[in-house]
């Protein structure tokens, strides 16, 4: 799943250049010796995953934990969605501020947990799926339950899903709520 979502961003601009992971850039800018160091039912925590991103020519770490939920091991390794939002996080952190900035995404309002939210959203699309209105779309299925790990469903529609910008300061959880509310948007 990271050598595709390596490959995906990379044929729309998430190139050497722009800071992407990788141990030889080839001479095509950006530093090298960066790959994502993907860890698949770590055992470092439980039920949740992480991806940190520090600036160009360093290695990201991608922590995909143990599931704990319903059934041992359902968890974020196996829903791809899941892998390919925080592989969205290294993605959105590298390109808001640029490779060598990895502080563009801390703050109260910052879009970072919507960004990867949507990437995987976009990257998962198919030919022939139907408008989100006629189709609502949740996070997280395999890993938690059919409600998914978002408060609304992803939809065009306002009573699927009735966030808008000014559901940011009443209350929404920080920053996964903020963010949902971003990739809604």
């Amino acid at each position: 799943a990271n050598n595709y979502m390596h490959d995906r961003l990379w044929a729309v601009g998430f190139d050497e250049a722009s800071g992407n992971f990788q141990t030889n850039n080839y001479g095509r800018g950006g530093l090298g010796n960066d790959r994502v160091q993907a860890e698949s039912q770590d055992g470092g925590g439980t039920n949740n995953a992480n991806f940190a991103t520090p600036p160009d020519g360093s290695r990201p770490r991608m922590q995909m934990y143990i599931g704990t939920n319903f059934t041992p091991n359902h968890d974020g390794s196996f829903d791809t969605h899941v892998v390919f939002h925080e592989y969205g996080h290294g993605w959105s952190i590298r390109l808001v501020g640029g490779p060598a900035v990895t502080s563009g995404l801390n703050n109260l309002q910052q879009m970072g947990e919507g960004l990867a939210d949507v990437v995987g959203m976009l990257l998962l699309a198919e030919p022939g799926d139907e408008a989100l209105m006629a189709d609502p779309y949740r996070v997280g299925t395999y890993l938690i339950s059919t409600s998914g790990i978002r408060p609304f469903p992803y939809s065009t529609s306002l009573i699927t899903n009735p966030h808008t910008y000014s559901s940011i300061g009443s209350g929404v959880s920080v920053p996964h709520g903020v963010g949902s509310v971003w990739a809604e948007i």
